[in-house]
């Protein structure tokens, strides 16, 4: 197969950042890709930038319905250890403790959200409180910082 180290290497990129299995999106990888030497002509670009395209495109929509079904997920083992790392939490700035205490509030309500969704309504409800924006998104880079 031409292009193997292509194929791999997308699908590499989608497994750090998705932690889906490499095998699985190695599959979809490669599946997309014969797919696409099927379209392929020259008049559509190069074959790597036009196969890049493809097999990109067909695992984000991978990826979309793996998550749309893999909801089925024991809460409770989810959410436990989030609830442990209250000792972390006390070491926050108070702005910070803010945050994670609305987030703590709903766990399960805020673990099923996309996180821009999250970082939305959480916003939302500060800026009610008197935040203003560029003392939101300080505090989100640090809450970033300190969990990664």
């Amino acid at each position: 197969m031409e292009n193997i180290n292509l194929i791999r290497k997308i699908a590499w990129s989608f497994q750090k950042s998705t932690h889906l299995e490499y095998d699985d999106l190695f599959q979809e990888a490669a599946f997309a890709y014969l797919k696409a030497m099927q379209k392929y002509t020259p008049k559509k670009g190069a074959i790597t930038t036009y196969s890049f395209y493809c097999i990109t495109s067909h695992l984000k929509n991978y990826v979309k319905k793996q998550n749309k079904y893999n909801l089925n997920i024991d809460y409770d083992e989810e959410i436990t250890p989030l609830m442990s790392v209250s000792n972390y939490i006390k070491e926050l700035p108070t702005d910070a403790k803010e945050i994670v205490n609305l987030i703590l509030e709903q766990p399960l309500k805020y673990s099923l959200m996309p996180a821009k969704a999250v970082k939305k309504e959480i916003g939302n409800k500060l800026i009610e409180k008197g935040w203003r924006w560029s003392k939101l998104w300080i505090v989100m880079n640090q809450l970033k910082l300190a969990f990664s």
